[in-house]
């Protein structure tokens, strides 16, 4: 299983910012039904997407979910930055057992809970003996 972060292209960027609004230019019609899909998507329903259409899952999460997700995008689509320094930088995930997803935390910098591109959160406690998702 691949769990390294997805390359958001410049083109995926700029289909994502325009979607919410944040500027970007508009994708064709299946795109803006896609992204539209993402962004009402529940968690399982997000992962299933996501396993098809991986660069805009990353893309789409970091807009909902990384404070700086915009202005990253932005860079992104300005050619700037590479993806993969605008990526998700923590290192924690929750694996899902039945099915042997992991789904990565999206948060950049430092903090005390982690949270999922659909909004799940959770803490690792002091001893790290148990992730204790809610």
């Amino acid at each position: 299983m691949d769990t390294s972060s997805p390359v958001i292209t410049a083109e995926t960027a700029n289909h994502v910012l325009f979607h919410f609004g944040c500027g970007g230019y508009q994708a064709g019609s299946f795109t803006t039904h896609l992204l539209s899909a993402f962004a009402t998507a529940d968690e399982q329903h997000f992962h299933r997407l996501a396993a098809a259409f991986p660069e805009y899952a990353a893309a789409v999460a970091a807009i909902q979910y990384d404070p700086h997700g915009v202005i990253n995008l932005r860079a992104i689509a300005r050619g700037e930055v590479a993806a993969e320094a605008a990526a998700p930088q923590c290192p924690e995930a929750l694996l899902n057992p039945e099915t042997g997803d992991i789904r990565r935390c999206v948060q950049r910098g430092r903090h005390d809970w982690h949270q999922t591109p659909s909004g799940t959160q959770w803490r690792v406690p002091v001893d790290g003996t148990i992730e204790v998702p809610f």
